[in-house]
């Protein structure tokens, strides 16, 4: 239940608790070394180009002016897959689509959107910079995740997108929301570990970890002893 979960998230020391009254209110513990407030650390968008709104600047084929395009299919669960032979796999670059860009640099993108049959709740996966040019589009069916001061290394978007794509992430969603779709503001409200201890499980893992690999892993990032909280 709801109650179980948060009591096992404040005596992991993710959540603290204080009482007003008979009003017990929860919060993430900002002492602790696996939580820090995401807003400092990460940026959570929706992917800002909107197909219709954006057709004249996009492209089936490559050219001098465009970039790559991303689009839902092509996050798979843990990668990233591009080409796909989509209709529209790049877009233009110049004065009107500059601002619906982002910088080519890691970051995790998830789907918004998942089949109720899905296994989980979650399609993440790990983009780590590796696409020709200066920036990227993301469509707005994207969920996208990155550095909101400096680009988080590749390490900490591969132990990021594997933490997303984990039981414990999918049960704490499958409690809370009432949809498959998982939108930017449930993404920030998720008590999350924080950069060290993403680095470690990026690290920890292969480059296309399964899921029972990742679950194996994710526990220990709540164990203070574990490396990952050193």
């Amino acid at each position: 239940t709801a109650h179980r979960e948060v009591a096992r998230l404040i005596d992991a020391g993710i959540l603290s608790e204080r009482h007003v009254g008979r009003t017990r209110l929860i919060r993430a513990n900002a002492e602790s070394p696996l939580v820090e407030p995401l807003r400092e650390i990460l940026t959570v968008v929706t992917g800002p180009v909107v197909g219709f709104r954006a057709a004249s600047q996009l492209r089936r084929q490559d050219s001098p002016t465009t970039v790559p395009m991303l689009w839902m299919p092509h996050v798979r669960r843990g990668s990233i897959e591009w080409p796909r032979n989509h209709s529209a796999e790049h877009i233009e670059r110049n004065a009107e689509s500059e601002w619906m860009l982002l910088p080519n640099e890691p970051m995790v993108l998830l789907r918004r959107f998942s089949p109720k049959e899905d296994v989980r709740r979650v399609t993440a996966a790990a983009y780590l910079g590796d696409l020709p040019g200066e920036c990227i589009g993301c469509e707005n069916h994207l969920n996208v995740i990155r550095g909101a001061h400096e680009p988080m290394s590749q390490a900490a978007a591969r132990g990021l997108a594997a933490w997303l794509n984990s039981a414990e992430v999918d049960e704490h969603l499958r409690q809370r929301l009432g949809s498959t779709q998982v939108n930017a503001v449930e993404l920030r409200a998720l008590p999350m570990p924080g950069l060290v201890a993403l680095n470690w499980l990026g690290l920890r893992l292969r480059e296309r970890p399964s899921l029972d690999e990742i679950d194996a892993l994710v526990p220990t990032l709540r164990d203070p002893a574990s490396p990952a909280a050193q």
